[in-house]
């Protein structure tokens, strides 16, 4: 027996409440607009598992509908309801993903990017204490909305401020550029913040890159120093004690600046090439030369 179009939909709708056999009756729904009418009405009506099965099935096909005006105009507003209406973050992040999935990025900063109520509730999440915030600022910096970047620097002024810093830093990483009505403050602040980031993610990995870094200087030097030093006695005390100082004293030094060295150029993307790799020459040279004066060859 043949389903029409409307029993089709019933289908497709009961089994995303229910979830099963979602992917194929989700497919027996051709029509484009029938699809969305199904969406508008899941978010609308249902929570919980239902509105995941719906994010999951439009994350499968992220274009099925036809154009940006529709899900900005329809769909996306009830989406962004789903996260103060339930608040879990697993609905939240799910939905943000589909959200970032589904807008386009525009090429310049515009005044909001769906509505500037919208993009509010957008920055609100960015600076909320939770695993999907830094999601919630890339899909700001994505959108290019100077309503939701107002809105955080809005919360500078208080107890959330580290937040906002935060959440503006991964604004920028995305937009790769910051509204022109944020101070040159609170861009150092963010560049700040970013380069924070990128200089010392993993630190348990830094450490045992300076840790192998002084261990090689140390050994290096420690075997030059002992071949090269001139005495009488091939295991005389001075020799020893020079071997032994070298390798625990500077090792550290000069491993700390071929480390420095190695760690600005690899991580900090912040800065352009050129400028990061006369940076890192120089420190490193820097944290070098302290050793020079009391270098013993």
């Amino acid at each position: 027996m043949l389903l029409n179009k409307d029993q089709i939909s019933f289908m497709a709708y009961s089994a995303i409440i229910h979830g099963k056999n979602l992917s194929f009756w989700w497919g027996e729904v051709k029509d484009p607009a029938e699809r969305l009418k199904i969406s508008e009405k899941i978010f609308d009506h249902e929570t919980g598992e239902s509105v995941l099965n719906m994010m999951k099935l439009i994350m499968l096909e992220p274009y099925q509908f036809t154009g940006i005006d529709i899900y900005s105009q329809k769909l996306i507003p009830p989406l962004l309801d789903q996260f103060e209406q339930q608040g879990t973050p697993e609905v939240t992040t799910n939905a943000l993903a589909l959200l970032d999935t589904l807008m386009p990025q525009p090429e310049d900063w515009q005044p909001y990017s769906i509505s500037i109520d919208t993009d509010q509730k957008l920055a609100a999440l960015s600076l909320a204490d939770e695993p999907f915030s830094e999601r919630a600022a890339r899909l700001i910096g994505k959108l290019k909305s100077q309503a939701a970047v107002e809105w955080i620097l809005g919360e500078i002024k208080t107890d959330r401020a580290e937040f906002a810093y935060q959440a503006l830093a991964s604004i920028r990483q995305t937009a790769g550029s910051l509204p022109e009505n944020v101070t040159f403050g609170d861009r150092a602040r963010s560049w700040l913040t970013i380069a924070s980031q990128q200089l010392f993610r993993d630190r348990r990995a830094l450490g045992r890159l300076y840790l192998f870094a002084s261990l090689g200087v140390g050994l290096g030097l420690a075997f030059h120093v002992f071949w090269s030093t001139r005495l009488p006695s091939w295991m005389d005390t001075t020799r020893i004690l020079n071997t032994v100082g070298s390798m625990i004293i500077f090792g550290p030094l000069i491993g700390a600046g071929l480390f420095a060295t190695r760690l600005i150029v690899q991580r900090l993307k912040v800065m352009r090439r050129a400028p990061r790799t006369i940076l890192a020459i120089l420190l490193g040279l820097s944290l070098i030369h302290i050793s020079e004066p009391t270098r013993p060859y």
